[in-house]
């Protein structure tokens, strides 16, 4: 009826003439353009020209219409949210009836009764007839559908939205192609390889159901309904054994496979697999098949180790899981700081996994589930925290969403075993009947555990038929013998709850023969009892107790009670010739520590009752307890109330009272850090105000400590204590706190939260105050260590902060969306960094504690190695794309590895081939093992020359870099310090630097006799290394290989024998070879001398010449 109304034709007035008068005389006007004019001239003027002045008021509207002074701005919090369909239908509803209907003849009464079919839809279309008989037809660019995927709820609002695409396809000239349309549902009523009749614009089509196993592309992701990860997991995999296949006869370089793994073909599985979670397992599946082509093309032995090769310290090829921890961390944080529908849905989910999971509160506050126990197949939210749970980290939202369950003591979900929580399906049993906590399970003083029957009537559950196996799990749990009593364990007693409060009887009406439970103090105990007389103001009850079988305990027992013989409750003794009237235990009872309980007749004088008989005791003692409770409810007005301790706050709040007047504000503000050891480290901030009065304040921070964050606090809080509308110019000798201050000075709130700054928290916090307080701030640079009085004094009070109290900023005040943590710490850095720079520290740690590095794995030697700058040589590119660097690379990381094919090694890859007898030869004395190579006696005199060539070759790097003009006597006087302490007795030699590991004494070696800064010692580090592993190759490892060949065609080992190891046996007897040794071999060559004088200076490698 509405669209017959809407597509009516519209009646028009044509305003073809006009009758003028102008003077007295009128006139007929024909022409269109001068009946427009007098028309607009006619309607501006009809009312007269009016004139206000609105300068002069009476005192009566000048006051009304005087400036507001303080505007609330929730007066204008609700003006730009989305009116919602609710309030629409209010005010349909709210419209008069017997209204004339406007030009669209669509009256209030249809309104109301029109039914309105809600279609998500992310666009509107609308279509206008035009106004008389014009025919107009429209022109397109030809288009074919791309793929589109609609989601709906049910087939008639699939019809609905079809019907409009097929319009606005027909209107747009869209092909589409039906033929190619599919249906997936997780409808129980459909059948796979059903098909579905649906009505597309005027046509209907018959379109065949996809099996809820099988996937489907969108947007280039596969997914199912069941949530199968096997066919995107085999895509993955395909992708890997196609690159494979690429690069296995191809030249390329180690630098070249993993730019091309790294960069090309990661990328396409992270983009496949961004709704799939992976285990470890899974994920070195895949790894593996990488891992095995990468190791094969750079010429490096199977057991070399995988953690070298995903760290700094080897060739720093991506690791699949990182790369999905990074992806899928990265991708929830940006959804908890999004606004709009997307936090919306985040939030909907995280309320839904609360729920399904039986947490106290949101998973985004608190998770402890790990990926093992996570047993919910269709929760994606679900599986990243129980996989960033497994790597130890949070996303922690504001507190003012936790959403969280107060009503209870005690969660399941941090006392039961997740193993059997979770992992045996005791969870969904739990969360379809909203228990959460132990108190719901147990009586409300806490004593004993509740029948599965008494669930009941405290959830309003059927409890019909046998006692589930849920239940007996949990009896196991908490109770020690369930079939000899339903008292808990020790470690389970929560003590008494208010969970559960039923009314007292005292504004209810009650009948005689009603049951009762009642605290009496009489006996100081709860008792169940039967109304006898209620017409008086005290009831006068008739005590009954349980039927009790001594041999196990009356909580096991069935809940039936008898009449009590006689007790100290009896206070009335009865007159009756009758023996059982006078044995009647009657007496008064107190209505406020009364309920009403039920009971059912099973046989003469004896009842069961519903509910177990120390429940019902245990609900009458709680009335009486309750007077215990005492609600506390605190305000906190002020935002320095959101910082902690009491002590800093008081200080802080004194400063705030003494500068409330104060316009203008001049101060000087400074940060300290303190580092007592490599792992322990605090700071401290100070500022000292100058004008308009003399304030000093400071105080320590914890956290993250870092001397930008120390100044930046500092300043925060100075600006925290400072009036409205005040002038504060600040001195500050940070550059880097200037830079940044006037970068973001100009940008709104919303910018800066979208920044990734460090310490984004404290800078949004700085601007919000300086906006809210209409501060005018000014930040200026005042020299450190310049003799200016309160600068100094500024930096004295910072350093002895660190052992004042330390601040804590409550999170109200914060206010942050998402705070990441490791470990419970709270991180201030970009995530991707954090989680790579975890997961290089645990590589490191993995290769470190590997048996083959017994000999630096100790406390010992830890303290001698300076790990940030071994770090920083080895995670440095340190090698060009070229076949020489090639193999120089592959040595090195052979040597990090303890991977060289010396003969301890060889007979351990094949012992079939080599035997264990084989011996170094160079001395034939001892076996050959890496360390061997650097300690054989045979080699003192290559050693000797190879120091003495390095010291000349380091002396060349430092006068380069090194200011002194006493440089050439320092290198004369420290030459036989440094060689000696590279010699092999001692703690630290030279083959730990061909390892890439620096020592702390060399280090103090080129920072205190040359002054040379952490640039110019890095650089000469990685040039120093570099020529240890070459000199290693040139003098001594290119004759030892050599030699070593030697001895395998004395053998008789050949390559196809090496090749085919597990076929072939060595000739084991013949181990000894005469072989002539002569040092003047390892004298430096003039191809080798060459190198050193022109190529070496210029980034060259010998094997490229």
């Amino acid at each position: 009826m509405i669209d017959s109304i809407l597509e009516r034709k519209r009646k028009t007035i044509i305003l073809d003439r006009l009758l003028i008068e102008r003077d007295g005389v009128q006139s007929l006007c024909l022409d269109d353009k001068e009946i427009v004019q007098e028309a607009e001239n006619h309607y501006q003027n009809v009312a007269g020209n009016r004139s206000n002045n609105f300068l002069v008021l009476d005192d009566r509207w000048s006051n009304r219409y005087k400036p507001i002074q303080q505007i609330d701005q929730m007066w204008y919090s609700e003006i730009l949210i989305p009116i919602s369909m609710e309030e629409w239908r209010d005010m349909i509803n709210s419209l008069p009836n017997d209204k004339a209907s406007g030009p669209s003849k669509i009256s209030n009464e249809m309104l109301k009764k029109a039914e309105i079919h809600e279609l998500k839809l992310g666009y509107n279309l609308g279509y206008t007839n035009p106004i008389g008989n014009s025919t107009r037809i429209n022109v397109s660019s030809q288009a074919y559908m791309d793929d589109v995927t609609w989601l709906t709820e049910d087939k008639f609002h699939l019809e609905q939205i079809l019907k409009i695409a097929d319009q606005f396809n027909k209107f747009n000239n869209i092909q589409v192609n039906y033929n190619k349309f599919e249906i997936t549902t997780n409808s129980l009523s459909v059948k796979d390889n059903d098909i579905i009749n649906i009505k597309i614009g005027n046509e209907k089509k018959n379109i065949v159901i996809v099996k809820a196993n099988q996937s489907v592309r969108i947007l280039g992701v596969w997914i199912n309904l069941n949530l199968d990860q096997k066919f995107v997991f085999n895509q993955c995999k395909d992708i890997i054994k196609q690159y494979n296949i690429l690069v296995k006869r191809k030249d390329v370089t180690s630098k070249q496979l993993k730019y091309i793994f790294n960069h090309v073909i990661l990328p396409r599985i992270d983009y496949k697999a961004q709704l799939n979670i992976w285990n470890k397992v899974q994920c070195d599946q895949i790894n593996r098949i990488g891992r095995a082509m990468f190791k094969k093309k750079c010429a490096v032995v199977s057991t070399m180790p995988n953690c070298l090769i995903y760290s700094s310290f080897g060739y720093k090829i991506k690791d699949i899981y990182v790369l999905q921890l990074q992806r899928q961390f990265t991708r929830l944080r940006n959804q908890m700081n999004a606004t709009g529908i997307v936090n919306t849905v985040l939030w909907i989910r995280a309320y839904q996994l609360q729920q399904d999971c039986i947490l106290k509160q949101s998973p985004l506050h608190e998770w402890n589930i790990s990926s093992n126990n996570f047993t919910l197949k269709f929760d994606l939210l679900g599986k990243i925290l129980a996989l960033m749970y497994d790597n130890n980290l949070e996303l922690v939202a504001n507190s003012t969403t936790s959403n969280k369950l107060t009503n209870g003591k005690c969660s399941l979900n941090g006392i039961i075993d997740h193993s059997i929580l979770y992992k045996k399906g005791v969870f969904k049993q739990l969360s379809r009947k909203g228990i959460v906590f132990l108190s719901q399970l147990l009586s409300s003083d806490g004593n004993r555990m509740l029948r599965y029957k008494d669930l009941k009537n405290r959830f309003n559950i059927s409890t019909k038929g046998r006692i589930p196996i849920w239940f007996k799990q949990l009896e196991t749990i908490f109770i020690t013998e369930h079939k000899l009593s339903r008292k808990v364990k020790d470690e389970f007693n929560i003590g008494r709850h208010y969970q559960f409060i039923s009314p007292s009887i005292e504004n209810v009406n009650v009948k005689s023969r009603d049951w009762i439970a009642t605290y009496t103090k009489i006996t100081d105990e709860a008792v169940i009892a039967r109304i006898i007389d209620n017409q008086h103001d005290s009831l006068i009850a008739e005590h009954w107790i349980q039927d009790v079988k001594e041999e196990i305990s009356p909580s096991v027992q069935l809940p039936v009670i008898k009449k009590c013989n006689g007790c100290d409750l009896k206070l009335f003794h009865t007159r009756s010739p009758r023996s059982s009237v006078k044995k009647r235990c009657l007496f008064k009872v107190d209505k406020q520590t009364t309920i009403k309980v039920k009971a059912s007749s099973i046989e003469c004088d004896k009842y069961i009752m519903d509910t177990a008989i120390f429940e019902n005791l245990a609900l009458a003692e709680n009335l009486f307890y309750t007077d215990n409770f005492i609600g506390v409810n605190t305000s906190l007005n002020d935002v320095l109330k959101y910082v902690s301790p009491f002590s800093v706050r008081s200080k802080l709040l004194e400063i705030k009272s003494n500068l409330s007047d104060a316009m203008y504000i001049t101060a000087y503000t400074d940060g300290s850090l303190k580092s007592h050891a490599s792992s322990a480290s605090h700071m401290g901030g100070a500022f000292v105000i100058t004008e308009p009065i003399s304030v000093i304040f400071n105080v320590s921070f914890e956290d993250q400590p870092s001397v930008v964050k120390a100044e930046l606090l500092a300043i925060l809080l100075l600006i925290m204590t400072c009036p409205k509308y005040a002038s504060v110019l600040i001195y500050c000798d940070s550059q880097i706190i200037i830079t940044k201050f006037l970068e973001l000075f100009d940008r709104s709130l919303a910018e800066i939260n979208k920044m990734k700054l460090p310490y984004q928290i404290y800078w949004t916090l700085l601007f919000k105050f300086i906006k809210f307080f209409a501060l005018d701030v000014r930040v200026e640079k005042v020299k450190a260590h310049s003799n200016n009085q309160y600068n100094d004094l500024a930096d004295k009070y910072a350093k002895e902060s660190i052992d004042e109290d330390s601040i804590i900023f409550h999170d109200q005040i914060l206010n942050f969306k998402a705070l990441i943590k490791w470990n419970h710490l709270i991180v201030e850095r970009d995530d991707i960094q954090l989680i790579k720079q975890i997961f290089e520290a645990d590589n490191l740690n993995q290769f470190l504690n590997l048996n083959r590095n017994n000999l630096i794995n100790n406390r010992h030697f830890f303290t001698l190695v300076d790990w940030k700058t071994s770090y920083r040589l080895n995670k440095k590119s340190q090698y060009i794309t070229s076949k020489g660097d090639e193999v120089f690379q592959q040595l090195a990381i052979k040597i990090k590895a303890n991977e060289l094919p010396t003969l301890d090694n060889l007979h351990k890859r094949s012992p079939r081939l080599y035997p264990s007898n084989l011996q170094c030869q160079f001395c034939k004395n001892c076996n050959e093992t890496l360390h061997h190579l650097w300690t054989c006696s045979q080699l003192t005199v290559i050693y000797k020359e190879l120091f003495d060539s390095l010291y000349d070759i380091l002396s060349v790097w430092i006068k380069k870099f090194c200011t002194l003009d006493n440089v050439d006597d320092i290198l004369d006087q420290e030459k036989p310090i440094f060689i000696q302490s590279l010699q092999m007795s001692n703690d630290f030699n030279i083959s730990h630097l061909a390892k890439g590991l620096i020592s702390m004494k060399f280090v103090g070696f080129l920072r205190e006799k040359f002054k040379l800064d952490q640039n110019s010692r890095d650089i000469i580090f990685e040039q120093f290394y570099r020529i240890v592993i070459f000199k290693f190759s040139f003098y001594i490892w290119i004759k030892r290989n050599s030699l070593v060949l030697d001895l395998e065609r004395h053998i008789g080992i050949t390559n196809k024998m090496k090749k085919n190891k597990r076929k072939y046996t060595g000739n084991h007897n013949l181990v000894t070879v005469s072989s002539s040794f002569d040092n003047n071999l390892f004298k430096d060559t003039d191809r080798f001398k060459y190198w050193l004088k022109y190529a070496y200076a210029y980034g060259g490698y010998f094997l490229d010449f």
